[in-house]
């Protein structure tokens, strides 16, 4: 399951399918610092 996962969501380069995780404190520390993690979300 997990490599037919992989596998669609390297097909899929417009990013439509793809689900991104992100700890609680990542998030929390983009948002109290968004300029800081700026080039972590660029494409």
């Amino acid at each position: 399951m997990a490599l037919h996962w992989a596998a669609e969501a390297m097909s899929d380069l417009k990013l439509k399918k793809v689900v991104f995780e992100f700890s609680a404190l990542e998030v929390k520390k983009a948002m109290d610092h968004p300029l800081l993690c700026f080039g972590h979300f660029q494409p």
